[in-house]
């Protein structure tokens, strides 16, 4: 049962975009479905369902969820920093940290 306590877990780590905190916890494993169904190259697509995860990951923050769209997604982070966004939501972890966020209690 760790596979799924470790990729719906928690983590300690959290990191802004334009001025709003969230927590870098890794996808479910039905969000990373969701992720493996978009097709390659739609970055519409992509930044929808970037926007959504982003929503379930607001963190300490009064900002309003519905501030969070695919084109705020677009308009703030940049097309080289998707990748890093991205690889925050799949792993749970800052790229280079090696830091995995802890499953659930």
């Amino acid at each position: 049962m760790e596979l799924f306590s470790v990729m719906a877990g928690r983590s300690p780590h959290t990191f802004s975009i334009g001025g709003v905190r969230f927590e870098a916890a890794p996808v479910t494993l039905m969000e990373y479905g969701e992720y493996l169904a978009l097709p390659e190259n739609r970055i519409d697509l992509l930044s929808e369902w970037l926007a959504d995860k982003l929503k379930r990951r607001l963190s300490g923050t009064k900002t309003d969820p519905a501030v969070i769209t695919p084109e705020w997604v677009l308009e703030e982070v940049p097309k080289p920093t998707v990748a890093v966004l991205t690889h925050i939501l799949l792993n749970g972890e800052m790229p280079g940290e090696n830091t995995k966020a802890t499953g659930n209690p």
